[in-house]
């Protein structure tokens, strides 16, 4: 392993696969590498370090060019990696320049987290960042005008409904948020929306962040 590499596991799998434990990713739609591709797939992806060094301020680590391949291939991914060693960055950087150059990874990134506090650290860090790189950053994805060309980041979680159907480009939220919306039963819906929020998923990708927290017996008995 390499700087910032210790500790890191990686597995890409194709969806209906099967990986170990940690965050997990599910892709729906990949940055296309098929035949007659190739060349602008590698001019597409050596420009990638540039954009995350100015949206993290750092260069990617080799697990995170790795990662990032994974996901522009279309590839589910599960990732284990220690405290601090960038694994949002690692998420949400390729989302935020497939969107900036024209080759959208996914309709939208789905960031879920087990608690609150989590997700409202992260998002007021995400958008603080996006910033400085993106042109206009818009925090609510309620009602948004889908002919603007701005970017929506925003926080959807108990006590900051700022997206309750998941318009926005990047959401961050909860994973009770996430999964109550996948059982047609959104918690911060009434029950005659409940079937709203499914129809974001397909298309987007998904992240589930510090699944380690989740109690199987207990958080993961609503899935």
């Amino acid at each position: 392993a390499g700087e910032g590499e210790a500790g890191v596991e990686l597995w890409g799998v194709r969806r209906g696969g099967r990986g170990g434990e940690g965050s997990g990713v599910g892709g729906q739609t990949g940055v296309g590498r098929g035949e007659g591709e190739g060349e602008g797939y590698k001019e597409f992806y050596m420009r990638l370090p540039e954009f995350f060094k100015s949206l993290a301020g750092f260069f990617p680590f080799p697990y995170q060019q790795r990662w990032a391949d994974q996901l522009l291939q279309g590839k589910s991914v599960i990732l284990r990696v220690p405290t601090g060693a960038g694994k949002t960055w690692a998420m949400v950087a390729p989302f935020l320049y497939s969107m900036a150059t024209g080759r959208r990874l996914a309709d939208r990134l789905l960031y879920a987290l087990p608690r609150r506090s989590l997700a409202s650290s992260l998002f007021a860090t995400t958008q603080q960042q996006m910033r400085g790189v993106l042109e206009r950053v818009v925090t609510t994805g309620k009602d948004r005008d889908y002919t603007s060309a701005a970017t929506f980041c925003s926080l959807q979680i108990g006590g900051q409904k700022d997206d309750p159907f998941f318009e926005s480009d990047l959401v961050l939220t909860t994973s009770d948020q996430l999964l109550s919306s996948y059982i047609l039963l959104p918690v911060s819906l009434p029950n005659r929306l409940g079937n709203m929020n499914a129809g974001s998923l397909p298309g987007s990708l998904v992240v589930f962040d510090e699944i380690h927290l989740l109690d199987p017996s207990v958080a993961l008995g609503t899935a």
